[in-house]
């Protein structure tokens, strides 16, 4: 592996390792989640700022991963010209590393809803973070399964 490989993805893996920890932070902080649309609205600001703040965390947790798996790519030789998300997941798959491709292409689609799209609706935005909640145990276990992947080809300590 180039020194330069190494150092892309001990970066990543720093910037996935503080995610990982703001996501477990977070979660604990939003759940339960409001009932309903309106008490999302009622939330203080503190309250309201932690959730806008967990959404942000799956968004860039999966992002780095998303970089990490095409890095592990570049790093085994393949070719990434042509390749979509789709692919890398069927790769990571592969590898052990996505247990369920088609759980990763929603999140990747819930990713870039979250990017895009601003809900304007108390409701659409509290179906937006319940979404994102569900998804925090696979997006988790799935960083923590990259990670493991990293150890056992001593590319990370």
């Amino acid at each position: 592996m180039r020194d330069e490989d190494r150092q892309i993805i001990a970066d990543i893996v720093g910037r996935v390792r503080d995610l990982l920890v703001s996501l477990d932070a977070g979660a604990r902080a939003v759940r339960p989640l409001p009932a309903d649309g309106d008490r999302l609205s009622a939330l203080p600001p503190l309250e309201k700022l932690i959730a806008s703040g967990y959404l942000k965390t799956v968004e860039q947790l999966e992002d780095q991963l998303a970089r990490l798996f095409r890095t592990i790519l570049v790093v085994n030789d393949v070719d990434l010209t042509g390749m979509f998300a789709r692919d890398i997941a069927d790769r990571m798959d592969q590898l052990g590393i996505v247990d369920d491709v088609e759980r990763w292409s929603a999140l990747v689609r819930l990713r870039n809803q979250l990017v895009h799209d601003y809900p304007l609706t108390s409701a659409s935005r509290l179906a937006r973070l319940a979404e994102a909640d569900a998804a925090v145990p696979f997006i988790a276990a799935t960083a923590e399964r990259a990670l493991a992947y990293l150890q056992q080809r001593g590319w990370i300590a």
